[in-house]
């Protein structure tokens, strides 16, 4: 009986720390392909497009939640909503840091121009939910009604050749 009694506690716990540790860890790494520099753009003086193209970290983060974040060489990760004023820029490099959000905002990493890639590893924690994303060729009544129900005020469309982040 004791033996039967250990052996339940023992295999609850570690039914109880496998859950616990699967609904924790939320870490990806994003590898992030550089663009190489336009010399039209540049001697035009023309910045439109220049420093707009961005990765999608696939979240939607809630105020207070947080991001933890490190790339392995220098980058600029952007909080975005829907209030310029309170968007939020953020230099991240080799060196972890956690980032609080301070409003509800999307995380994008700014796309290098000077041909380099970057990987980049993050963690979120806190209140987050999926970014409501549209892909060209996707079913469009399945994607409107999941971002309803996802009650999400920010969408990001997916074209061949651009990104709309709806905000």
């Amino acid at each position: 009986m004791r033996k039967a009694t250990i052996f339940v506690i023992t295999a609850f716990s570690i039914i109880l720390g496998i859950m616990s540790f699967s609904k924790k860890i939320d870490a990806e790494t994003l590898d992030i392909k550089g663009l190489t520099r336009n010399e039209f753009f540049d001697s035009s003086g023309m910045s439109h497009g220049k420093y707009h193209d961005r990765y999608d970290l696939g979240k939607v983060m809630k105020k207070g939640s947080q991001i933890k974040i490190s790339a392995s060489q220098k980058g600029t990760l952007n909080l975005l909503n829907d209030d310029n004023n309170t968007e939020k820029e953020y230099k991240i490099g080799p060196e972890e840091q956690t980032i609080i959000a301070d409003y509800d905002s999307v995380p994008f990493v700014e796309t290098p121009i000077d041909g380099t890639n970057i990987k980049v590893n993050y963690e979120f924690s806190g209140d987050t939910q999926n970014l409501a994303i549209f892909n060209s060729g996707d079913n469009q009544k399945e994607f409107l009604d999941n971002w309803e129900k996802s009650k999400s005020s920010f969408a990001l469309f997916k074209g061949k050749n651009f990104n709309y982040f709806y905000r």
